[in-house]
């Protein structure tokens, strides 16, 4: 079915997003090799997909957001979430509970399930950087006690 589709590279665009509110946000938009964040603002939908820093996407309508920033840093998620959360596992989880845990997420963001689901190229991206820091809360994980059973 998505064989002859073309291909739609997307870049993740790093933003600052002010709400009417008065609150603020960090978070990534999904840009394509020719638009700008501002076409993104003013095309015809009228809720806007934000990947937000802790991994999850929310829609937000545009006529809620007062200003939206270009940040020009890389915001690192490794550095804002605890591996243990990302897992949704305790600090004292064994390691075949830990191993389940990893599969049980690994199979819920798997690209190939979302794709699957027929859903735009921005959910494949998003099942992508899940999964990468999936797999990376893991290796953290079992690379940090492996050390602590070396000392």
């Amino acid at each position: 079915m998505f064989e002859n589709e073309a291909k739609i590279n997307k870049t993740m665009i790093d933003v600052e997003f002010e709400f009417d509110d008065g609150r603020t946000m960090m978070g990534w938009l999904f840009v394509t090799q020719r638009q700008r964040v501002s076409d993104l603002l003013n095309d015809d939908r009228i809720f806007l997909p934000i990947l937000t820093t802790t991994g999850s996407i929310i829609n937000v309508r545009k006529t809620l957001i007062s200003k939206v920033t270009q940040l020009n840093q890389r915001i690192d998620s490794s550095v804002l979430s605890d591996p243990y959360d990302i897992l949704g596992v305790p600090v004292t989880v064994s390691d075949d509970d830990l191993k389940e845990a990893h599969r049980r997420k690994s199979n819920e963001f798997h690209p190939d399930k979302i794709l699957g689901m027929g859903l735009p190229a921005e959910f494949i991206d998003f099942a992508n950087l899940k999964m990468a820091m999936t797999n990376d809360a893991y290796s953290r994980i079992r690379e940090k006690r492996r050390d602590s059973t070396d000392a």
